[in-house]
């Protein structure tokens, strides 16, 4: 019986002794092989981004499938074949993770009109406490200039929205808001063909002229009169009864996007979302038990579509990735067990996490033409900027590394921290920071 664990990864053989065998695959291919396009974010093996091909011998033959590398341990894999990123040899095709991306950019909406001047708004889009609904109702009712009370966002169904895409990427309201402002045009152009009309008259020499009808502050008016006026509700009720379509249907698929991966050409995103963080943090050299004091934020999110939602968004998002780099530790036992299951063992940012002072604010660009109300997502783009405390930890360290290399794992916890500035002390080369 042999004392090691075989193991090949992109074709080259390995064989693992002692504590190496407990590593999570995703750890032992980056940090013992340095193959770092296999990424680790949640740890849990939810967000895929750790994906490899895992192969065993079948009848003589290897045979793959999808492997998530930060949940699975290399003790459990024994004679598999690994197949990194790096390992996949290039092509002009799309992978099937990038077709999947292409297809779910897109999105429907159903918009109806009721004779008491109401609307109701179905999106295939999911409320999850980020703000969608809050945004579509306040899409729509801009669109009609009617108050936002009088917009009914109903619950996600796929009786009346078919084929959804998924809730994710910050992209809900990108793709869910701009199909209901669709369908909402829709409805304009039939509203104002009517409204044209009924306001024509041959007595006052005004010709029908839909491009002249405007939606102004819950009433429809002839811009060439404005003594022509006719309030929202009865404009429905009115069409309704001239057996004018007030239901629509509207469709979203975001355009321009493709990329050659064997060229490098393409469009990969429609937009880009940027920001910047600067985090100052104190570090106790006897617990390593870290505070974040100060937090400068500034991002881009275009035009905003509602700053109370989205700096909500923003701070959320942020405070959510310090947590994802400082604190969320999955932890296994040997057997494989996860032991970190529950609030009670499983760390995550409260709000005396919070920098006492926290400063962040929007950049408003107006780049952005091809999205609704110009606007950019909002959510995950701020967290990643929660990486600027854990650069700052890093930073800290190396105050006592004397310039020698030195890992800090994701996430860095008062545990890791405390480790790696016991090891740096203790080396030869490090010395403690002057007081």
């Amino acid at each position: 019986m042999r004392d090691f664990v075989l193991l090949y990864v992109n074709g080259r053989q390995y064989q693992l002794r002692g504590s190496e065998v407990f590593w999570s695959l995703a750890d032992f291919l980056r940090r013992k092989l340095r193959l770092t396009g296999t990424k680790v974010v949640c740890s849990e093996g939810d967000c895929g981004t750790c994906t490899v091909l895992c192969g065993k011998l079948v009848d003589g033959q290897v045979q793959y499938q999808t492997l998530l590398a930060c949940i699975r341990f290399v003790y459990q894999l024994d004679g598999c074949h690994i197949v990194t990123v790096e390992g996949i040899e290039s092509h002009s095709n799309l992978t099937a993770v990038q077709e999947s991306m292409v297809r779910c950019n897109q999105a429907n909406a159903l918009v109806n009109l009721y004779t008491d001047g109401t609307v109701q708004v179905s999106t295939g889009g999911t409320e999850m406490g980020q703000g969608l609904q809050t945004k579509v109702q306040q899409l729509v009712a801009d669109e009609f200039s009617i108050p936002h009370v009088d917009v009914n966002v109903m619950p996600t169904s796929t009786e009346k929205n078919n084929n959804t895409s998924p809730t994710a990427a910050s992209a809900g309201t990108d793709l869910n808001g701009a199909a209901a402002v669709a369908a909402c045009r829709k409805l304009k152009r039939r509203l104002r063909q009517f409204a044209a009309g009924e306001f024509a008259s041959e007595l006052d020499g005004l010709a029908r002229s839909p491009r002249d009808v405007r939606f102004q502050q819950g009433f429809v008016t002839d811009r060439r009169d404005p003594k022509l006026s006719i309030s929202f509700a009865d404009l429905v009720a009115a069409a309704r009864r001239d057996r004018v379509d007030l239901g629509a249907r509207g469709f979203y698929a975001t355009p321009e996007v493709d990329f050659n991966r064997e060229t490098g050409r393409g469009t990969p995103f429609l937009y880009y979302t940027q920001g910047a963080a600067v985090a100052e943090i104190e570090l106790d050299q006897f617990t390593g038990e870290v505070c974040v004091p100060r937090v400068d934020l500034l991002i881009d999110i275009g035009q905003s579509i509602n700053p109370g939602v989205d700096m909500g968004q923003i701070t959320g998002g942020f405070i959510q990735g310090m947590g994802w780099v400082t604190a969320e530790t999955l932890v296994y036992n040997e057997q494989g067990d996860l032991l970190s299951h529950s609030p009670t063992t499983y760390k995550i940012p409260a709000i005396t996490d919070v920098p006492l002072d926290f400063r962040c604010e929007m950049f408003s660009s107006n780049d952005n033409r091809d999205t609704v109300r110009k606007s950019k997502a909002v959510g995950e783009p701020p967290l990643m900027l929660g990486i600027s405390v854990w650069s700052a930890i890093r930073h800290a360290l190396s105050c006592v590394a004397d310039q020698q290399p030195f890992d800090l794992p994701v996430p860095a916890n008062a545990e890791t921290v405390l480790l790696t500035l016991e090891e740096l002390l203790h080396s030869k080369t490090a010395k403690i920071p002057p007081h």
